[in-house]
């Protein structure tokens, strides 16, 4: 063998060695994901479009998973809706006690895999309320459950469900959005499943809370991420109309407030190697 051969097998050599270095630094890497508080009606759908991308950018988010149930006029999710904020980065959608208000919403949420509605709901129920997504070589899942306090659909209980679920689950890391009423509802179901799922995030309130925490066997918790919507609101609706219902005993119709908006959400840093959640940062930002 010439020195020109041993030349090009040692260059070779090398070049496979660092594409596989490479790609082993780029699998062993934390992962980042971006959870978005329930977005509600015009002003929440503008400050994802306007602001999502850069929020991805600032903070190396590889993953984007939000509360899509009160996206359309505060209820329901529509198609165009649903591609818009697609469009805009958003990779999964949960959803909740609105799912299907929108009639066109029952197809979407039949065909389309990216949008999961709770899995609590009857099994006749279109859709799907678990599913797997890919993310770099690992596999996360999203789980969506409804509380049974206070709400107004009856559905099956999220403790025993989540049992049935973790049962089968083999993905890598494991979130719930548990959209519930009740704070100690989503506390309790927290640490029930503690060490058993990666995190659960409580949404429906529209009110961000300051718990956030790491249970002691790992998994994270917040009780509610709360509304990226509108600012000067009672949770995303105009204030008169519900003042004026509360004074007086008559119903009132619920009318998307305008103006200011928050963007209310919570990045996660996934450690790849324990599989759970390293650090956590809540956003809480308003714009004008």
């Amino acid at each position: 063998m010439n020195l020109k051969n041993i030349k090009t097998i040692n260059c070779n050599l090398f070049s496979y060695l660092f594409k596989n270095i490479g790609d082993l630094f780029i699998l062993m890497k934390d992962l980042k994901i971006l959870f978005i508080g329930d977005i509600f009606a015009q002003v929440g759908r503008n400050l994802v479009v306007k602001n999502l991308t850069s929020l991805i950018d600032i903070h190396n988010v590889d993953f984007v998973v939000a509360n899509g149930e009160n996206v359309t006029h505060g209820r329901s999710l529509s198609l165009w809706h649903y591609q818009t904020l697609q469009n805009a980065g958003i990779n999964v959608f949960t959803m909740g006690n609105h799912t299907f208000f929108l009639k066109e919403a029952i197809s979407l949420v039949q065909e389309k895999k990216n949008i999961i509605r709770p899995a609590n709901y009857s099994k006749l129920a279109p859709g799907r309320g678990s599913f797997v997504f890919n993310l770099k070589n690992y596999q996360i899942r999203i789980t969506n459950l409804l509380g049974q306090t206070f709400m107004p659909q009856h559905v099956e209980n999220p403790f025993l469900l989540l049992d049935e679920i973790v049962q089968k689950d083999e993905s890598d890391f494991h979130f719930v959005d548990f959209h519930a009423e009740v704070t100690a509802e989503k506390i309790a179901l927290a640490w029930a499943f503690d060490g058993k799922i990666t995190g659960l995030l409580g949404t429906h309130t529209h009110v961000p809370t300051s718990d956030a925490r790491l249970l002691p066997k790992g998994t994270f918790f917040v009780s509610d991420l709360g509304m990226t919507g509108p600012y000067d609101s009672i949770i995303g609706a105009k204030p008169e109309p519900i003042i004026h219902a509360r004074r007086t005993n008559l119903p009132f119709r619920l009318i998307p407030a305008t103006g200011r908006g928050q963007f209310c959400a919570m990045v996660l840093t996934l450690d790849v190697k324990t599989k759970k959640v390293k650090t956590y940062q809540q956003i809480y930002q308003i714009f004008a």
